[in-house]
Parts: C-alpha cells; structure tokens; sequence
C-alpha cells in the first residue's frame, strides 16, 4: 500500500508541474507577442510527455486543471480556448506516441484534431461574442481597400482590373471570394498549426529520452487512397450546385479543393524528389530540376498538383517496386 502510495505522489507531483507548465506557456501566448507565437507551438508538450510518462487519465485531469487555472488568468475564452489546444494536440499525440502509430497517421489524426479545434473556437467565440463574421467581413473589407489604394497610389491599379470593371466592383469580387473560402483558411490554419505542433513536439521529446519515431525522409511521403474520397463530395456537391443551383454547393465544393491544393503540392513536390533521388539523379542534375520549377512555377505548378492527385490513387512507389526491371 505504501508503494501504491507513493506512486500516485509522483503522478499527481507530474501532474502538478505539467499544469504549471500549461498555464505559464498560455500565460505566454497572451501576453509575450514574440515568445506567445513560439509557445503556441509547444504548449501542448508538457501533456505529451505526461501521457508518455502517466498515461491518458492523469494527462486529462491536468488539461482540466489547466483549463481552470487559464480562465482565473486569461478569462473564460481564453482559458476554454487554450485548453482545447493544449488538450487536443497533446492527448492526441500523446497517444499516437505512446502506441508506436506510424508518424504520418500521427499526423492526420492531428489535423483531424486541429479542424475540430477550429470549429469550437469559433463555435464559442461567436456564443460569447468574441468573434463575429460581420466583423471580420468589415475587417477583410477595410483591407481590400487599403490594398487597392495602395496599388492605385503605385499607379497599377489599372493594370489589375480586369477589363469592365471599376475598383470597387474589383474590390467587392475579392472579398466575396475571401469570404467564400473563410472555411478553407481556418481548417489551413488549423492544418499549419498541427504540423509545427508536431514538430515541435517530437524534437523535444527525442531531446527528453522519449521513444518518438521519426518522420520518414520527404521523398517517402505519400497520402492514401481514401483522402480522395473528399474530392468525390466536392465534386458531387458542384454538380448539385449546377443543378439546382446552389451558390452554397459550389461554396462546399470550393473550399474542399482549395484545403487540398497544399496537401497535392506536398505530394506532388515529394514524388519528384522520389523520382529524383530513384533514379541516382547527381546534385546538379537536382539543382537543374528544382531551378526549372521555381523559374518555370506557371507551368510547373499545375503538373506538380496533378502528379500530386494522382499519387494516392496510383501508388507510383508501389507499381516501381513491383517492376523487375526497375534496376534496367
């Protein structure tokens, strides 16, 4: 019984230093601009090592603690907020980490865990009237206009209208297809947030001892099939919206293609650094390659994008690998 004693001291003593942790990294967030980007980016960390070292169950009562601690100190907005972040990317990870799951599932449960995030943030930030589309509809559009002046004090504005049109019909076009892309932005977002969490996190914790398996190498990256599925829906959702004419159909099927235009670069840009690295290309052949994408990027961008869909569904290391004449 006295050991039983004594091991639950040294959970809640880890749970107590992880919840101390958490609050000075939110307190960080909010009030230190410099640091407070950085400490976004490894808040989550205390809970990680906690699953890693405790478990799941201590890791949940820390984030609770936490989540009170931050609403005495950052409000209730802030403090809910930030606990939902440190909650979700560290148990998740966490987790991910404590049972050996491949890095780039790993990954993709935690982008899964940013879009929900972001969705509670402005569930709640519009409960409470933190956050407000008219607002940001005012804030974008004040931007617009900021922009398109400085562009006509440049005296090129003239040259970016499109023929017909006067700056402000321009102006209103551009904010009507930011405010059609807002969903896409956020989940984007969400998706940024996840990856640098990520990496953050299993730098750290390698430096800490823990056990994390590594990213595979850049030209090993590839997506599975079934991430085409959401192509499928947007298509399905455009082809409705022309039936019957649903603006709020194309609105779906636009914000889908535009969160996965990043993820079918990724993909599209690591099947050429496969290729190149297969097929024994030396450094100045690769230079060459890299030059001419960058230089030729009008050209280049829509091949890499299409390569880029096409690899989950074709699987090009596979068909190479299955070739016996590869080596020929």
């Amino acid at each position: 019984m006295g050991q039983t004693k004594g091991l639950s001291s040294r959970v809640l003593t880890d749970c107590g230093i992880v919840v101390a942790l958490s609050v000075v990294l939110v307190l960080i967030s909010f009030y230190i601009p410099v640091l407070g980007t950085l400490a976004t980016m490894i808040w989550a960390v205390p809970v990680m090592a906690l699953v890693l070292r405790r478990g799941i169950f201590p890791a949940i009562l820390s984030v609770l603690v936490s989540a009170v601690v931050s609403i005495l100190f950052a409000g209730v907005v802030g403090g809910i907020l930030s606990a939902a972040w440190i909650g979700f990317f560290g148990l998740i990870y966490g987790v991910c980490f404590r049972k050996k799951i491949s890095p780039l599932s790993t990954l993709a449960a935690g982008t899964i865990a940013a879009g929900i995030i972001m969705v509670i943030t402005l569930a709640i930030g519009a409960i409470l009237g933190v956050f407000s589309f008219d607002g940001l509809t005012a804030t974008l559009r004040e931007s617009v206009q900021q922009t398109l002046s400085m562009y006509e004090s440049a005296g090129i504005l003239d040259q970016l209208l499109p023929q017909g049109m006067t700056a402000a019909e321009y102006g209103d076009e551009i904010l009507s297809i930011m405010m059609t892309l807002l969903p896409a932005v956020f989940i984007l977002y969400g998706m940024a947030s996840a990856a640098l969490n990520y990496l953050f996190a299993a730098l750290i914790l390698k430096r800490l001892n823990f056990d994390i398996t590594p990213l595979p190498p850049f030209r090993e990256w590839h997506f599975p099939w079934w991430i085409m599925w959401a192509i499928v829906v947007a298509l399905v959702a455009y082809l409705m919206g022309t039936q019957w004419d649903g603006g709020y159909y194309h609105q779906i099927a636009l914000n889908i293609i535009y969160l996965y235009l990043p993820i079918f670069l990724v993909s599209g840009v690591s099947m050429v650094a496969w290729t190149l690295y297969t097929c024994r290309a030396k450094t100045a052949t690769k230079v060459m390659v890299w030059l001419a994408v960058i230089l030729l990027i009008r050209f280049s961008l829509p091949l890499l994008l299409i390569l880029g869909a096409l690899d989950p569904l074709l699987d090009y290391r596979k068909i190479w690998n299955r070739n016996p004449n590869k080596k020929s």
